[in-house]
C-alpha cells in the first residue's frame, strides 16, 4: 500500500480560498469621513466616532473630519451631544459623510430666546440647550469652563489656574474686535465667571446671527442665556450639595537634563567646534568636572570662601551645587484639594415664592500658593401684589479671594512656570543658610528661583466684592399677553495689594529695594 503524500487539488483550493477570505475580512484599512448636522450641513466638531464593540475610536476635528483604521465588517458608531447616535457599516467604502439628526426628545424643550419662550422645534435658528446636570458633574472654580463639550459649536479655553479667565467662542472667531458672547442672567447682562453652578436652572446658547435681531450688535458673537432657580409652591425644600476632591499635576514634569547631562552636552559642543574645553578651576580634560559649590565661585570643598563663617547674604551667599539635579517642576507643582458646599432653601404659595442659597468654594491650585476662595449668596423672590400683577427680584452677592497667577514686577514678565524650565537644575532651592538659592553671576542665566517667586507672592491680596441682579414687574393683559419691565446691573468693588521682595539670589535683582 502506498500513502498519499499530497492533498487533492480541490482541497488545496479551498484552503487558499479560506486564507484569501480571511485576509479580506480581517485586513484593516484607513477610512476617512466627515460628520455634519443633517439640518444645517455644518461640520460637527468633537463628534465621537467609535468602532462598535471595540475600544478604538476617533474625534472629529475643526472641519468635522476624522480618520480611523477599520475592517470592512466594522460598524462605526457616531455620536454627539444633542444629536441622535448613528451607526454606519464600513463595507468597501474608503470615505463617507455622516449626517447627524437633532435628538427628537430635545425638540419639545422650552427655550428662552429673549422676550419669549418657545419650543425648540419651533425655532428656526441654531440653539443648544445645555444639560445642567452634566455641568455639576465636573468640579471647577469657574462656571464658563464647564461649558466645554456641553454644546456643539461652543469652545472654551482657560489657563487652568484657580479662578483664571476663560475665552468662550461660539462658532469660532467671527470678528476682528471682541469675540466674547453676550451673557444674559435672568434677563440682565452678566458674567458666568463667578456664578454658583448650583443656582442654575437652565442654559441656552443662541449661536446664529438671528440673536442680533433681539439683542443688537452685542449678540453678534452669540448669546448665552442663563435662568437661575426659583421657588415653587409647596412646603419649604432644603437642599445641600457638596464635593471634595484632589487635583494632581503631571507626574512626568519637564524631564529636563540633570547637571551631568548638561555639562556633557556643553563639553561636546566645544569639541564639535574644534575647541579644547577648559574648566577654569581644574584645567582641560576629556570630561567635565562639576563643582561642589556654585556660589560665590564655582569651587570645591576647602575653598576659603565656602567656609560657613564667611557667609553673607549679599556679598558671599554660599550655595552648594545640587549634583543630582533639582526637579523644579515638582518643586512648584503639588497635589491640591478642591471642595464646594452649597445650601439652599426654597418654597412658595399662590401669592409668593422664594429661593435663598449659600455657596462656598475653595480651590487650591496645583501651582503652590495659588487658590480661589469664594463665598456667595443668592436671593430670588416673586410676589403677586394684584391678580395680574407680579413684582420680584433676582439678587446675587459674592466675595472672593483670588491672588492669581502673577508675573514678577520688573523681571521681564517672568513667572514661576517659565522660570521652572529655564533655571539650571544644578541650582538647589535653598543655600546653606536656608535662604533662596540662585545663579548669581556664575554664567547660569538670569532665570529667577521658581519656588522663591511663588513663596514671595503668597502674601498678595486680590479681593473682589460684587453685587448683581435685577428687580422686575410683570402685568398680564388681554389674556395672552404679558408686559415686563426690569432694572438691573452690577456693582463691583475690587482691591489688591502686593509686597515685592528683594531678589537677593539673582544677579539682576540682588540690591533692588523692597516695595509695596
Amino acid at each position: 500500500m502506498h500513502e498519499k503524500l499530497f492533498y487533492p487539488a480541490w482541497k488545496i483550493g479551498i484552503i487558499f480560498l479560506g486564507l484569501f477570505l480571511t485576509q479580506s475580512v480581517f485586513a484593516q484599512t484607513k477610512i476617512t469621513g466627515t460628520v455634519v448636522g443633517a439640518d444645517d450641513k455644518i461640520a460637527v466638531i468633537g463628534a465621537s466616532v467609535k468602532i462598535k464593540g471595540a475600544n478604538t475610536g476617533a474625534v472629529t476635528d475643526v472641519n468635522g473630519h476624522f480618520a480611523i483604521n477599520v475592517k470592512p465588517t466594522d460598524v462605526l458608531v457616531v455620536s454627539y451631544i444633542g444629536y441622535d447616535t448613528q451607526e454606519v457599516t464600513v463595507g468597501n467604502q474608503s470615505s463617507l459623510t455622516v449626517s447627524l439628526h437633532s435628538a427628537p426628545k430635545s425638540l419639545n424643550e422650552v427655550v428662552v430666546t429673549g422676550y419669549s419662550s418657545q419650543r425648540k422645534k419651533d425655532i428656526t435658528g441654531a440653539v443648544s440647550v445645555v444639560n445642567v446636570s452634566n455641568l455639576k458633574a465636573v468640579p471647577s472654580g469657574t462656571t464658563e469652563s464647564l461649558l466645554q463639550g456641553q454644546a456643539s459649536g461652543v469652545t472654551v479655553v482657560n489657563s487652568g489656574a484657580p479662578g483664571g479667565p476663560s475665552n468662550i467662542r461660539i462658532r469660532g472667531i467671527t470678528s476682528v474686535g471682541s469675540t466674547d458672547p453676550l451673557v444674559i442672567i435672568d434677563g440682565t447682562p452678566g458674567n458666568l465667571h463667578d456664578l454658583n453652578v448650583n443656582d442654575i436652572q437652565s442654559i441656552q446658547v443662541l449661536k446664529d446671527a438671528g440673536a442680533a435681531a433681539i439683542y443688537g450688535i452685542r449678540g453678534s458673537n452669540g448669546v448665552i442665556i442663563v435662568t437661575t432657580k426659583k421657588g415653587k409652591n409647596g412646603a419649604p425644600v432644603l437642599t445641600y450639595d457638596a464635593y471634595y476632591g484632589t487635583q494632581r499635576p503631571n507626574s512626568k514634569g519637564w524631564n529636563l537634563a540633570n547637571p551631568t547631562e548638561t555639562a556633557n552636552a556643553i563639553w561636546q559642543e566645544y569639541q564639535n567646534d574644534g575647541l579644547a574645553p577648559i574648566n577654569k578651576q581644574y584645567g582641560s580634560g576629556a570630561t567635565p568636572v562639576l563643582p561642589d559649590y556654585i556660589t560665590p565661585t564655582a569651587g570645591k570643598n576647602g575653598d576659603p570662601l565656602t567656609n560657613p563663617a564667611t557667609y553673607s547674604l549679599y556679598s558671599n551667599q554660599i550655595t552648594k551645587a545640587n549634583l543630582a539635579g533639582t526637579d523644579w517642576f515638582h518643586e512648584i507643582f503639588k497635589p491640591a484639594p478642591i471642595q464646594s458646599h452649597s445650601l439652599s432653601v426654597s418654597g412658595g404659595t399662590d401669592k409668593s415664592n422664594y429661593l435663598l442659597s449659600f455657596g462656598y468654594l475653595n480651590q487650591q491650585g496645583t501651582l503652590i500658593e495659588t487658590y480661589l476662595k469664594r463665598y456667595s449668596v443668592r436671593a430670588n423672590t416673586s410676589f403677586t401684589v394684584l391678580k395680574h400683577v407680579r413684582i420680584g427680584e433676582n439678587l446675587y452677592v459674592f466675595y472672593k479671594q483670588n491672588p492669581g497667577y502673577t508675573n514678577i514686577p520688573g523681571v521681564n514678565n517672568t513667572n514661576a512656570i517659565n522660570a521652572s524650565f529655564r533655571e539650571p537644575t544644578i541650582i538647589p532651592v535653598y543655600d546653606i543658610a536656608g535662604n533662596y538659592a540662585g545663579g548669581g553671576s556664575q554664567s547660569l542665566g538670569n532665570a529667577p528661583n521658581p519656588v522663591a517667586i511663588q513663596m514671595r507672592t503668597k502674601g498678595y491680596k486680590n479681593n473682589d466684592y460684587q453685587v448683581s441682579g435685577n428687580a422686575f414687574a410683570e402685568v398680564d393683559f388681554l389674556k395672552h399677553f404679558t408686559a415686563r419691565t426690569s432694572f438691573g446691573g452690577t456693582l463691583d468693588y475690587l482691591y489688591s495689594n502686593a509686597f515685592v521682595y528683594t531678589a537677593y539670589e539673582n544677579a539682576e535683582n540682588s540690591t533692588n529695594p523692597n516695595s509695596y
